[in-house]
């Protein structure tokens, strides 16, 4: 009995170390983000206080101070959205159509690089108990990501399915895979291989979390041929 609790106390400083490391990674993630807008804010607003310049060049300066204030607004909602795990708002609703309203919000950007959608839904899933706006946000970006890891006239699979007490959906792209040495850290808080102002890092957090919040599993297979996501939702919660 010594033996077990001497174990059970050692897995719970395990578990308060985790923590502490994970909100050492957010806050140097937080800095990061952060800082790298307010420098050239910062440069910026000294320029207007302090240099005589043209109208254009005034006009240049402040579009960067707002670029950045709108870049440090968006860091800081996707964190608040990731951190404050907001309860589900669970109605009955199909993944179906969840999915092909995602696909109508990204339709620009799809047919602007020449992506062929491939469907595959299968009819038979149940509507099920799920937070559709949360759902949504998950679809979104794992549609995004697919589409930006392609190049021109690449292919977007989207398969629906059913197995035993589970509906699966995986987003699927023609890339050319993640490579094995940034494939453990995908999940990871603020980890992103896109130029700065074109992601966070924490869309695919988010949306882990998320679906775990509906006690469902967001996984990936990759290879040199592409990648796919696949997201596993009870059929009862």
């Amino acid at each position: 009995q010594e033996r077990l609790k001497k174990t059970a106390e050692i897995e719970k400083q395990l578990v308060e170390t985790e923590k502490l490391a994970v909100i050492g990674q957010l806050s140097a993630g937080v800095a990061h983000e952060i800082n790298n807008p307010l420098g050239g804010m910062k440069l910026c607003f000294n320029n207007l206080l302090n240099t005589k310049m043209d109208d254009a060049t005034r006009k240049e300066h402040i579009e960067v101070i707002n670029s950045g204030f709108n870049r440090i607004q968006n860091i800081v909602k996707q964190l608040l959205d990731f951190s404050k795990n907001t309860p589900l708002l669970l109605e009955k609703a199909s993944v179906n159509k969840i999915i092909e309203n995602v696909l109508i919000l990204s339709e620009y950007t799809i047919s602007k690089k020449g992506i062929k959608v491939v469907r595959d839904f299968r009819d038979d899933i149940p509507e099920i108990l799920l937070d559709s706006n949360k759902l949504e946000q998950v679809f979104l970006n794992l549609i995004l990501n697919a589409a930006q890891a392609m190049d021109e006239k690449g292919i977007l699979g989207i398969k629906t399915f059913k197995d035993d007490n589970f509906c699966y959906a995986s987003v699927s792209d023609t890339g050319r895979g993640i490579p094995e040495d940034i494939l453990p850290k995908i999940f990871t808080p603020f980890f992103t291989t896109k130029a700065i102002g074109e992601g966070t890092g924490l869309g695919l957090t988010v949306s882990k979390a998320i679906i775990e919040q509906h006690k469902g599993e967001l996984t990936v297979e990759t290879s040199e041929a592409g990648s796919t996501f696949t997201v596993k939702l009870p059929l009862i919660i």
